[in-house]
Protein backbone atom coordinates (compact mmCIF):
# COMPACT_ATOMS: atom_id res chain seq x y z
CA UNK A 1 0.00 0.00 0.00
CA UNK A 2 2.75 2.58 0.80
CA UNK A 3 3.62 2.68 -3.53
CA UNK A 4 0.29 3.87 -4.03
CA UNK A 5 0.79 6.61 -1.24
CA UNK A 6 3.76 7.82 -2.34
CA UNK A 7 2.34 8.22 -5.91
CA UNK A 8 -0.64 9.77 -4.39
CA UNK A 9 2.01 12.42 -2.87
CA UNK A 10 3.68 12.89 -6.37
CA UNK A 11 0.44 13.76 -8.02
CA UNK A 12 -0.40 16.06 -5.07
CA UNK A 13 3.22 17.68 -5.71
CA UNK A 14 3.00 18.20 -8.70
CA UNK A 15 -1.08 19.50 -8.52
CA UNK A 16 0.35 22.26 -5.92
CA UNK A 17 3.11 22.71 -8.03
CA UNK A 18 1.52 23.68 -11.41
CA UNK A 19 -1.40 25.83 -9.23
CA UNK A 20 -4.33 23.63 -9.80
CA UNK A 21 -4.46 23.48 -5.43
CA UNK A 22 -2.26 25.00 -3.10
CA UNK A 23 0.03 23.02 -1.00
CA UNK A 24 -1.35 23.40 2.30
CA UNK A 25 -4.91 22.04 0.73
CA UNK A 26 -2.14 19.08 -0.81
CA UNK A 27 -0.59 17.75 2.13
CA UNK A 28 -4.11 18.11 4.01
CA UNK A 29 -5.60 15.54 1.44
CA UNK A 30 -2.21 13.61 1.74
CA UNK A 31 -2.73 13.59 5.66
CA UNK A 32 -6.53 12.81 5.45
CA UNK A 33 -5.31 9.61 3.10
CA UNK A 34 -3.02 8.51 5.58
CA UNK A 35 -5.43 8.68 8.33
CA UNK A 36 -8.01 6.23 6.95
CA UNK A 37 -5.37 3.63 6.42
CA UNK A 38 -3.94 1.99 9.50
CA UNK A 39 -0.76 0.61 8.05
CA UNK A 40 0.01 3.37 4.77
CA UNK A 41 2.97 4.93 6.05
CA UNK A 42 4.71 0.80 6.44
CA UNK A 43 7.46 0.82 4.43
CA UNK A 44 9.36 -2.59 3.41
CA UNK A 45 12.08 -1.81 6.87
CA UNK A 46 8.92 -1.93 9.11
CA UNK A 47 8.37 -5.23 8.09
CA UNK A 48 11.72 -6.50 8.03
CA UNK A 49 12.39 -4.82 11.28
CA UNK A 50 8.90 -6.94 12.66
CA UNK A 51 10.38 -10.13 11.45
CA UNK A 52 13.12 -9.78 12.59
CA UNK A 53 11.97 -9.32 15.98
CA UNK A 54 10.29 -12.49 15.85
CA UNK A 55 12.83 -14.23 14.62
CA UNK A 56 15.49 -12.56 17.82
CA UNK A 57 12.21 -13.35 20.65
CA UNK A 58 12.16 -16.87 18.93
CA UNK A 59 15.59 -17.86 19.04
CA UNK A 60 15.64 -16.59 22.74
CA UNK A 61 13.05 -18.30 23.42
CA UNK A 62 14.68 -21.60 22.11
CA UNK A 63 17.41 -21.09 24.12
CA UNK A 64 15.37 -20.53 27.22
CA UNK A 65 13.18 -23.40 26.83
CA UNK A 66 16.83 -25.54 26.64
CA UNK A 67 18.20 -24.47 29.47
CA UNK A 68 14.54 -23.60 31.83
CA UNK A 69 14.74 -26.09 34.32
CA UNK A 70 18.22 -24.60 35.22
CA UNK A 71 16.35 -21.18 36.48
CA UNK A 72 14.30 -20.89 40.07
CA UNK A 73 11.39 -19.36 39.96
CA UNK A 74 12.53 -15.65 40.89
CA UNK A 75 15.20 -15.64 37.97
CA UNK A 76 12.31 -16.73 35.84
CA UNK A 77 9.79 -14.05 36.78
CA UNK A 78 12.44 -11.30 37.15
CA UNK A 79 13.61 -11.68 33.86
CA UNK A 80 10.79 -11.39 32.70
CA UNK A 81 9.92 -8.49 34.49
CA UNK A 82 13.30 -6.82 33.02
CA UNK A 83 12.31 -8.00 29.49
CA UNK A 84 8.56 -6.29 29.89
CA UNK A 85 10.30 -3.41 30.61
CA UNK A 86 13.11 -2.92 28.15
CA UNK A 87 10.21 -3.40 25.45
CA UNK A 88 8.37 -0.74 26.81
CA UNK A 89 11.36 1.81 27.49
CA UNK A 90 12.23 1.09 24.02
CA UNK A 91 9.18 1.46 22.24
CA UNK A 92 8.70 5.39 23.75
CA UNK A 93 12.13 6.28 23.75
CA UNK A 94 12.55 5.51 20.15
CA UNK A 95 8.92 6.41 18.43
CA UNK A 96 10.79 8.51 15.84
CA UNK A 97 12.40 5.52 14.68
CA UNK A 98 9.50 3.19 13.12
CA UNK A 99 12.18 0.23 12.12
CA UNK A 100 12.88 -0.44 15.82
CA UNK A 101 9.73 1.02 17.64
CA UNK A 102 7.68 -1.00 15.43
CA UNK A 103 8.78 -4.71 16.62
CA UNK A 104 9.49 -3.10 20.35
CA UNK A 105 5.60 -1.65 20.56
CA UNK A 106 4.61 -5.38 19.16
CA UNK A 107 6.45 -7.02 21.62
CA UNK A 108 5.45 -4.76 24.45
CA UNK A 109 1.87 -5.48 23.31
CA UNK A 110 2.54 -9.59 23.56
CA UNK A 111 4.42 -9.49 26.88
CA UNK A 112 1.41 -9.74 29.16
CA UNK A 113 0.02 -12.53 28.15
CA UNK A 114 3.39 -14.62 27.87
CA UNK A 115 3.64 -13.65 31.29
CA UNK A 116 0.71 -14.89 32.56
CA UNK A 117 1.31 -17.93 30.79
CA UNK A 118 5.12 -17.90 32.68
CA UNK A 119 3.24 -17.26 35.90
CA UNK A 120 0.66 -19.91 35.54
CA UNK A 121 3.57 -22.82 34.25
CA UNK A 122 5.58 -22.04 36.93
CA UNK A 123 2.93 -22.07 39.69
CA UNK A 124 1.39 -24.87 37.99
CA UNK A 125 -2.43 -23.08 37.90
CA UNK A 126 -4.99 -23.79 36.12
CA UNK A 127 -8.59 -22.36 35.57
CA UNK A 128 -11.24 -19.94 33.46
CA UNK A 129 -9.03 -19.60 30.06
CA UNK A 130 -11.08 -16.42 29.31
CA UNK A 131 -9.02 -14.50 32.55
CA UNK A 132 -5.63 -14.61 30.88
CA UNK A 133 -7.04 -12.76 27.72
CA UNK A 134 -9.21 -10.34 29.92
CA UNK A 135 -5.89 -9.34 32.41
CA UNK A 136 -4.16 -8.83 28.89
CA UNK A 137 -6.73 -6.56 27.86
CA UNK A 138 -6.52 -4.47 31.26
CA UNK A 139 -2.68 -4.25 30.60
CA UNK A 140 -2.50 -3.56 27.35
CA UNK A 141 -5.09 -0.87 27.60
CA UNK A 142 -2.81 1.98 28.38
CA UNK A 143 -0.26 1.25 25.69
CA UNK A 144 -3.21 1.09 23.34
CA UNK A 145 -4.79 4.70 24.61
CA UNK A 146 -1.36 6.49 24.88
CA UNK A 147 1.01 5.46 22.50
CA UNK A 148 1.98 7.51 19.62
CA UNK A 149 1.16 4.50 17.17
CA UNK A 150 -2.27 3.01 16.64
CA UNK A 151 -1.04 -0.17 16.15
CA UNK A 152 -1.62 -1.29 19.67
CA UNK A 153 -5.10 -0.24 19.69
CA UNK A 154 -5.66 -2.38 16.60
CA UNK A 155 -4.67 -4.96 18.29
CA UNK A 156 -6.11 -4.38 21.55
CA UNK A 157 -9.84 -4.31 20.04
CA UNK A 158 -9.70 -7.09 18.19
CA UNK A 159 -8.32 -8.92 21.39
CA UNK A 160 -11.42 -7.94 22.96
CA UNK A 161 -13.60 -8.45 20.38
CA UNK A 162 -12.29 -12.29 20.31
CA UNK A 163 -12.20 -12.67 23.67
CA UNK A 164 -16.10 -11.54 24.02
CA UNK A 165 -17.20 -13.69 21.29
CA UNK A 166 -14.74 -16.68 22.69
CA UNK A 167 -15.98 -15.88 26.55
CA UNK A 168 -19.86 -15.56 25.99
CA UNK A 169 -20.16 -18.11 23.54
CA UNK A 170 -17.98 -21.00 25.93
CA UNK A 171 -19.85 -22.51 28.25
CA UNK A 172 -18.84 -22.29 31.46
CA UNK A 173 -16.05 -18.98 31.46
CA UNK A 174 -16.49 -16.35 33.88
CA UNK A 175 -17.93 -14.07 30.05
CA UNK A 176 -20.09 -17.05 29.32
CA UNK A 177 -23.91 -16.56 28.22
CA UNK A 178 -24.93 -19.82 26.94
CA UNK A 179 -26.06 -22.45 29.25
CA UNK A 180 -23.91 -25.77 29.90
CA UNK A 181 -23.65 -28.74 28.01
CA UNK A 182 -27.24 -30.86 29.63
CA UNK A 183 -27.73 -28.06 31.96
CA UNK A 184 -31.12 -25.94 31.77
CA UNK A 185 -29.66 -23.12 34.37
CA UNK A 186 -28.49 -20.07 32.45
CA UNK A 187 -25.08 -17.86 33.61
CA UNK A 188 -25.62 -15.95 36.61
CA UNK A 189 -26.95 -12.51 35.51
CA UNK A 190 -23.66 -10.30 36.34
CA UNK A 191 -22.09 -11.83 33.09
CA UNK A 192 -24.24 -9.65 31.38
CA UNK A 193 -22.99 -6.47 32.53
CA UNK A 194 -19.47 -7.84 32.31
CA UNK A 195 -19.47 -8.73 28.90
CA UNK A 196 -21.11 -5.66 28.12
CA UNK A 197 -18.19 -3.99 29.53
CA UNK A 198 -16.05 -5.27 27.31
CA UNK A 199 -17.82 -4.97 24.21
CA UNK A 200 -18.35 -0.92 25.09
CA UNK A 201 -14.33 -0.68 25.83
CA UNK A 202 -13.86 -2.29 22.52
CA UNK A 203 -15.83 -0.40 20.64
CA UNK A 204 -14.55 3.00 23.24
CA UNK A 205 -11.03 2.24 21.92
CA UNK A 206 -11.73 1.70 18.36
CA UNK A 207 -13.76 4.81 18.11
CA UNK A 208 -11.63 7.19 20.10
CA UNK A 209 -7.92 5.66 18.30
CA UNK A 210 -9.54 5.72 14.96
CA UNK A 211 -7.86 2.23 14.12
CA UNK A 212 -11.01 0.82 13.20
CA UNK A 213 -13.89 2.05 11.52
CA UNK A 214 -17.19 2.49 13.24
CA UNK A 215 -18.72 0.69 10.48
CA UNK A 216 -16.85 -2.28 11.47
CA UNK A 217 -17.30 -1.79 14.94
CA UNK A 218 -21.55 -1.95 14.58
CA UNK A 219 -20.84 -4.72 12.38
CA UNK A 220 -18.84 -6.86 14.61
CA UNK A 221 -21.52 -6.00 17.86
CA UNK A 222 -24.49 -6.50 15.62
CA UNK A 223 -23.13 -10.11 14.67
CA UNK A 224 -22.50 -10.65 18.46
CA UNK A 225 -25.87 -10.04 18.85
CA UNK A 226 -26.80 -12.26 16.62
CA UNK A 227 -24.57 -15.25 17.82
CA UNK A 228 -26.32 -14.71 21.07
CA UNK A 229 -30.06 -14.95 19.17
CA UNK A 230 -28.79 -18.26 17.52
CA UNK A 231 -27.02 -19.64 20.45
CA UNK A 232 -28.48 -21.48 23.79
CA UNK A 233 -28.90 -18.30 25.61
CA UNK A 234 -31.56 -16.44 27.39
CA UNK A 235 -32.46 -14.52 24.22
CA UNK A 236 -32.20 -17.76 21.89
CA UNK A 237 -34.86 -17.93 19.05
CA UNK A 238 -35.72 -21.02 17.34
CA UNK A 239 -38.14 -20.49 14.78
CA UNK A 240 -36.57 -19.82 11.30
CA UNK A 241 -39.01 -16.73 10.94
CA UNK A 242 -37.52 -14.97 13.65
CA UNK A 243 -33.84 -16.31 12.88
CA UNK A 244 -34.25 -14.86 9.27
CA UNK A 245 -36.15 -11.65 10.51
CA UNK A 246 -33.40 -11.06 13.26
CA UNK A 247 -30.19 -11.24 10.43
CA UNK A 248 -31.93 -9.48 7.68
CA UNK A 249 -32.91 -6.30 10.10
CA UNK A 250 -28.92 -6.57 11.54
CA UNK A 251 -27.72 -5.88 8.42
CA UNK A 252 -30.30 -3.32 7.47
CA UNK A 253 -29.34 -1.64 10.53
CA UNK A 254 -25.36 -2.15 9.66
CA UNK A 255 -26.06 -0.95 5.93
CA UNK A 256 -28.24 2.21 7.62
CA UNK A 257 -25.91 3.23 10.54
CA UNK A 258 -22.74 3.35 8.43
CA UNK A 259 -21.47 6.80 8.96
CA UNK A 260 -22.17 8.74 5.73
CA UNK A 261 -18.65 9.60 5.35
CA UNK A 262 -17.65 5.82 5.17
CA UNK A 263 -20.27 4.47 3.59
CA UNK A 264 -18.89 4.92 -0.38
CA UNK A 265 -15.81 2.82 0.97
CA UNK A 266 -17.21 0.12 3.09
CA UNK A 267 -17.88 -3.22 1.42
CA UNK A 268 -18.57 -5.26 4.26
CA UNK A 269 -22.30 -3.96 4.94
CA UNK A 270 -23.07 -3.91 1.37
CA UNK A 271 -21.70 -7.71 1.21
CA UNK A 272 -23.61 -8.83 4.41
CA UNK A 273 -26.86 -7.46 2.98
CA UNK A 274 -26.14 -9.22 -0.36
CA UNK A 275 -24.85 -12.73 1.45
CA UNK A 276 -28.55 -12.53 3.47
CA UNK A 277 -30.55 -11.51 0.43
CA UNK A 278 -28.87 -14.08 -2.06
CA UNK A 279 -29.35 -17.13 0.82
CA UNK A 280 -32.86 -16.31 0.59
CA UNK A 281 -32.60 -17.52 -2.71
CA UNK A 282 -31.92 -21.23 -1.54
CA UNK A 283 -35.25 -21.25 0.33
CA UNK A 284 -36.98 -22.26 -2.98
CA UNK A 285 -35.83 -25.72 -1.85
CA UNK A 286 -36.95 -24.89 1.96
CA UNK A 287 -39.62 -27.50 3.69
CA UNK A 288 -41.08 -26.25 6.91
CA UNK A 289 -39.11 -28.60 9.84
CA UNK A 290 -40.42 -28.68 13.40
CA UNK A 291 -38.36 -25.90 15.31
CA UNK A 292 -35.54 -27.41 18.02
CA UNK A 293 -37.53 -25.81 21.09
CA UNK A 294 -39.58 -22.66 21.89
CA UNK A 295 -38.59 -19.21 21.51
CA UNK A 296 -36.91 -16.57 24.21
CA UNK A 297 -39.50 -14.50 25.18
CA UNK A 298 -36.69 -12.18 25.55
CA UNK A 299 -35.14 -13.32 22.27
CA UNK A 300 -38.28 -12.75 20.88
CA UNK A 301 -38.74 -9.50 21.93
CA UNK A 302 -34.92 -8.21 21.21
CA UNK A 303 -36.21 -9.86 17.37
CA UNK A 304 -38.88 -7.43 17.40
CA UNK A 305 -36.79 -4.17 18.65
CA UNK A 306 -34.31 -4.71 15.52
CA UNK A 307 -36.78 -5.01 13.12
CA UNK A 308 -38.47 -1.91 14.64
CA UNK A 309 -35.13 0.13 14.64
CA UNK A 310 -34.39 -1.14 11.20
CA UNK A 311 -37.85 0.04 9.93
CA UNK A 312 -37.45 3.58 11.54
CA UNK A 313 -34.01 4.20 10.65
CA UNK A 314 -34.16 3.19 6.85
CA UNK A 315 -37.26 5.22 6.70
CA UNK A 316 -36.18 8.29 9.00
CA UNK A 317 -32.79 8.75 7.88
CA UNK A 318 -30.92 9.99 4.90
CA UNK A 319 -29.05 7.20 3.28
CA UNK A 320 -27.53 8.57 0.12
CA UNK A 321 -25.20 11.54 -0.33
CA UNK A 322 -26.15 14.04 -2.93
CA UNK A 323 -28.86 11.67 -5.14
CA UNK A 324 -31.99 12.20 -6.25
CA UNK A 325 -35.50 11.05 -4.19
CA UNK A 326 -35.74 8.23 -6.52
CA UNK A 327 -32.47 6.66 -5.67
CA UNK A 328 -32.89 7.26 -2.08
CA UNK A 329 -36.49 5.19 -2.17
CA UNK A 330 -35.21 2.43 -4.19
CA UNK A 331 -31.88 1.84 -1.69
CA UNK A 332 -34.47 1.80 1.31
CA UNK A 333 -36.84 -0.01 -0.14
CA UNK A 334 -33.78 -2.48 -1.10
CA UNK A 335 -32.83 -2.40 2.51
CA UNK A 336 -35.64 -2.52 4.10
CA UNK A 337 -37.46 -5.41 2.09
CA UNK A 338 -35.42 -8.56 3.15
CA UNK A 339 -36.93 -7.95 6.58
CA UNK A 340 -40.77 -7.36 5.14
CA UNK A 341 -39.77 -10.69 3.05
CA UNK A 342 -39.29 -12.73 6.41
CA UNK A 343 -42.64 -12.25 7.61
CA UNK A 344 -43.80 -14.85 5.02
CA UNK A 345 -41.91 -17.43 6.30
CA UNK A 346 -44.27 -16.97 10.10
CA UNK A 347 -46.99 -19.24 7.58
CA UNK A 348 -44.19 -22.31 7.82
CA UNK A 349 -45.40 -23.66 4.08
CA UNK A 350 -43.76 -24.09 1.20
CA UNK A 351 -45.61 -22.07 -0.55
CA UNK A 352 -44.56 -19.11 1.31
CA UNK A 353 -40.75 -20.31 1.43
CA UNK A 354 -40.50 -20.58 -2.28
CA UNK A 355 -42.48 -16.85 -2.46
CA UNK A 356 -39.68 -15.70 0.20
CA UNK A 357 -37.22 -16.99 -2.95
CA UNK A 358 -38.90 -15.34 -5.60
CA UNK A 359 -38.89 -12.49 -4.20
CA UNK A 360 -35.21 -12.81 -3.09
CA UNK A 361 -34.39 -13.24 -6.15
CA UNK A 362 -36.13 -9.89 -7.73
CA UNK A 363 -34.35 -7.74 -5.30
CA UNK A 364 -30.78 -8.85 -6.27
CA UNK A 365 -31.90 -8.74 -10.08
CA UNK A 366 -33.18 -5.22 -9.33
CA UNK A 367 -30.28 -4.33 -7.12
CA UNK A 368 -28.36 -5.30 -10.00
CA UNK A 369 -30.27 -3.33 -12.70
CA UNK A 370 -29.80 -0.10 -10.33
CA UNK A 371 -26.14 -0.28 -9.93
CA UNK A 372 -25.98 -0.57 -13.65
CA UNK A 373 -27.77 1.74 -14.99
CA UNK A 374 -26.43 4.20 -11.61
CA UNK A 375 -23.51 3.68 -13.06
CA UNK A 376 -24.26 4.47 -16.46
CA UNK A 377 -25.20 7.95 -15.69
CA UNK A 378 -22.83 8.87 -12.73
CA UNK A 379 -19.69 7.41 -14.88
CA UNK A 380 -18.96 5.12 -12.72
CA UNK A 381 -17.53 2.14 -13.88
CA UNK A 382 -17.13 -0.09 -10.12
CA UNK A 383 -20.89 -0.14 -10.00
CA UNK A 384 -21.66 -1.14 -13.30
CA UNK A 385 -19.23 -4.41 -12.16
CA UNK A 386 -20.92 -4.81 -9.05
CA UNK A 387 -24.30 -4.60 -10.68
CA UNK A 388 -23.35 -7.03 -13.26
CA UNK A 389 -22.31 -9.53 -11.07
CA UNK A 390 -24.81 -9.86 -9.01
CA UNK A 391 -27.07 -10.32 -11.77
CA UNK A 392 -24.52 -12.46 -13.26
CA UNK A 393 -24.06 -14.82 -10.00
CA UNK A 394 -28.22 -14.94 -9.95
CA UNK A 395 -28.36 -16.45 -13.01
CA UNK A 396 -25.63 -19.01 -12.84
CA UNK A 397 -27.10 -20.01 -9.50
CA UNK A 398 -30.70 -20.58 -10.77
CA UNK A 399 -29.44 -22.26 -14.30
CA UNK A 400 -27.58 -24.78 -12.07
CA UNK A 401 -30.44 -25.20 -10.46
CA UNK A 402 -33.23 -25.73 -12.72
CA UNK A 403 -30.97 -27.22 -15.50
CA UNK A 404 -28.54 -28.82 -12.95
CA UNK A 405 -29.95 -32.74 -13.52
CA UNK A 406 -29.46 -32.56 -17.14
CA UNK A 407 -25.58 -32.34 -16.25
CA UNK A 408 -25.28 -36.38 -16.37
CA UNK A 409 -23.59 -36.74 -19.54
CA UNK A 410 -21.16 -35.66 -21.83
CA UNK A 411 -23.02 -33.86 -23.90
CA UNK A 412 -25.12 -32.16 -21.19
CA UNK A 413 -21.44 -30.53 -19.76
CA UNK A 414 -20.66 -29.49 -23.59
CA UNK A 415 -24.23 -27.82 -23.44
CA UNK A 416 -23.93 -26.40 -20.12
CA UNK A 417 -20.22 -24.98 -21.10
CA UNK A 418 -20.91 -23.53 -24.65
CA UNK A 419 -24.51 -21.86 -22.71
CA UNK A 420 -21.95 -19.85 -20.38
CA UNK A 421 -19.55 -18.94 -22.27
CA UNK A 422 -22.30 -17.00 -24.32
CA UNK A 423 -23.25 -15.67 -21.17
CA UNK A 424 -20.29 -14.96 -20.45
CA UNK A 425 -19.48 -13.21 -24.01
CA UNK A 426 -22.46 -11.49 -23.54
CA UNK A 427 -22.39 -9.91 -20.24
CA UNK A 428 -18.39 -8.68 -21.08
CA UNK A 429 -19.90 -6.77 -24.32
CA UNK A 430 -22.35 -5.02 -22.46
CA UNK A 431 -19.96 -4.00 -19.62
CA UNK A 432 -17.52 -3.13 -22.21
CA UNK A 433 -20.26 -0.83 -23.94
CA UNK A 434 -21.89 0.22 -20.07
CA UNK A 435 -17.94 1.35 -19.31
CA UNK A 436 -17.32 3.46 -22.89
CA UNK A 437 -20.31 4.96 -23.04
CA UNK A 438 -19.48 6.26 -19.05
CA UNK A 439 -15.71 7.00 -20.53
CA UNK A 440 -17.14 8.86 -23.21
CA UNK A 441 -19.72 11.05 -21.01
CA UNK A 442 -16.68 12.19 -18.92
CA UNK A 443 -15.13 13.83 -21.63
Amino acid sequence: MASYYDKLKRDLDLSAAEGLITAAQASAVYERSLANRLLAQWKAVHWIALFSGILIAAGVSLVLAHNWDKFGAVVKISGFLLVFAAAAEAAMRLEDRPAAAVPAEALWFFMPVIGIGLYAQIFHLSGDPMKPYLVWAALSLPLALLAHGRRSAFLLVILLFGTLFAGTLTPGSMLSLVSRYGAEALPPWWHWPLALSVLGTASAVGLYRRCHSASRLLGAALAWVVMLLLADTVLKVRSEAFVLLAVSSATALWVAWTPAEERGEARLPYLAWFANVYAMTFLWHHSPRHQGGADSPWGVVLVWALFAFALGSVALKPLLKDAGKGWEAAFKAALIAPPLAAFLLFGATEVHAKAIALFANLIICAAGAGLIWNGAMENSERRINYGIAAVSLIAVTRFVDLFGGLLNSGLGFIGAGLGFAALATFINRGRKALIQSAEEAKR
